[in-house]
């Protein structure tokens, strides 16, 4: 039964975040509309406060500039102040339009009250300097045309037009410099400053509920990007120690061939326990295989290659370019040490014989069984320059065997020996099996390299 496997799903993880993540980054977004429009709400009050303030002192200046151009006439008693004022009130008029802006910006209704007296006051004092005006134009006989504008007929009554110029001018200058005159000109800068006090007022209370508002749109872009950035580093974390390492684990498990460990996500555990399993299974069907094909290719009492894999050797080898060397060996009188000592202590010099074999040769070469007493050894890349370096070897070999010690059974060795310049050719086996019939007759325990006047 497949073990149930536990731990954080990437997938679920994924889809956690991606979801949380846009909703933080929609409340970001509206959170960061709140806080632009609150500051664009503070730029419009501290706006509109300065153009009222501005607006409040052109009010004055204006009010100003036309009271001293209308003094200036009574006193020099020259028309062009006359036509100054006029241009003032009439083109400039930085009184009425300062006036019709504070109306506009007006942040607090409950002091329009005082605005509009602030202009009941000045038109009333602008009554009572065209007045004043007429007054000298008639003292002084000047026309329309020298005012640069035309007063009205009934602006002096019959009583005043009766008066002398000296009478007409000394009331004239009485009404621009009595208290009266300043009285309403302090009502206007009364009425103004309680006005613009009102909006001063105003604008403070818009404008630290808009700084409230902006903080606390501030504040709310502090805790979320707090959580983006929490959510950014548990992000790192998880891709860190359940991704990346995971997956740098199952890269060297792969190098090292061995079985994945199940840690990392749910995802990475469950593709390791599945690799595992079919790691395991492949891995005895592998080691079967390799006992397979062990027995197939290995004899079955000395261990050493047998005739088959002798002979795909062979076959591999008729390809090669390389020279080559082959060696046949028979133990000497085999029947008779079956005979003489049993079965089992033939298969224990049969075992000496293949032992010794092969920790008398190079690792490159190949030691065979391929009959009961008969051995071949193929030396790859010798040549018959070797060949009596190979007979002196085998010559020892037949000493080691011929003299076992206490208890052990004597041998000797009968051994062919025949090269190849280009590879495993055919007839080379029987070039070797001749040798080593030569050496048979000769008396057996001995090396011969194999010769055309041999035969075969």
């Amino acid at each position: 039964m497949k073990k149930k496997v536990k731990g954080l799903k990437l997938s679920v993880f994924n889809t956690g975040i991606v979801l949380l993540s846009c909703v933080l980054y929609v409340f970001l977004l509206v959170t960061t509309s709140d806080a632009a429009k609150n500051y664009e709400q503070l730029v419009n009050t501290a706006d509109a406060y300065i153009r009222l303030e501005d607006a409040a002192k052109d009010v004055q200046r204006a009010s100003d500039y036309l009271t001293e151009h209308v003094r200036l006439y009574t006193q020099t008693l020259d028309p062009q102040y006359v036509r100054l004022y006029f241009k003032e009130a009439s083109v400039t008029q930085r009184r009425e339009r300062a006036l019709e802006l504070m109306r506009e910006y007006s942040l607090d209704p409950s002091r329009d009250e005082a605005l509009e007296r602030a202009v009941e006051s000045s038109e009333e004092l602008m009554v009572r300097e065209i007045y004043a005006i007429a007054l000298i134009a008639s003292a002084q006989g000047h026309d329309d045309h020298d005012l640069g504008v035309q007063l009205a007929d009934d602006v002096l009554d019959d009583a005043e037009k009766r008066l002398t110029p000296s009478q007409k001018i000394n009331k004239a200058r009485g009404m621009l410099f009595d208290q009266k005159y300043q009285d309403t000109k302090n009502k206007i800068y009364r009425n103004l400053d309680f006005f613009t006090g009102g909006v001063l007022y105003a604008t403070q209370d818009h404008l630290v509920s808009g700084l409230n508002q902006l903080s606390g749109s501030i504040r709310n872009q502090r805790i979320l990007l707090t959580v983006l950035i929490i959510l950014n580093c548990v992000t790192f974390f998880v891709i860190t120690f359940l991704v990346v390492k995971p997956l740098k684990v199952c890269i060297q498990c792969v190098q090292e061939r061995s079985m994945f460990k199940v840690i990392g996500a749910y995802e990475f555990r469950y593709l390791a326990q599945v690799y595992n399993e079919i790691w395991t299974r492949s891995d005895a069907l592998a080691a079967s295989e390799a006992f397979l094909r062990t027995k197939a290719e290995r004899d079955a009492l000395t261990a050493i290659y047998n005739r088959y894999m002798f002979q795909q050797v062979c076959e591999l080898l008729k390809d090669s370019d390389s020279p080559m060397g082959l060696v046949l060996v028979d133990v000497d009188k085999f029947k008779e040490v079956n005979d003489t000592y049993g079965h089992s202590a033939g298969d224990r010099a049969l075992i000496r014989v293949a032992q010794i074999l092969t920790e008398s040769f190079r690792d490159s070469d190949h030691v065979f069984r391929i009959g009961g007493d008969e051995f071949a050894v193929i030396l790859p890349t010798v040549n018959l320059g070797s060949g009596e370096r190979i007979c002196e070897k085998l010559r020892y070999v037949n000493r080691i065997l011929s003299d076992p010690g206490e208890g052990g059974i004597p041998l000797t060795l009968s051994c062919g020996v025949t090269f190849s310049p280009a590879g495993y050719r055919d007839g080379l086996l029987e070039q070797a099996d001749r040798a080593m019939y030569t050496v048979k007759q000769n008396g057996r325990n001995d090396c011969m390299i194999y010769s055309e006047d041999m035969g075969g």
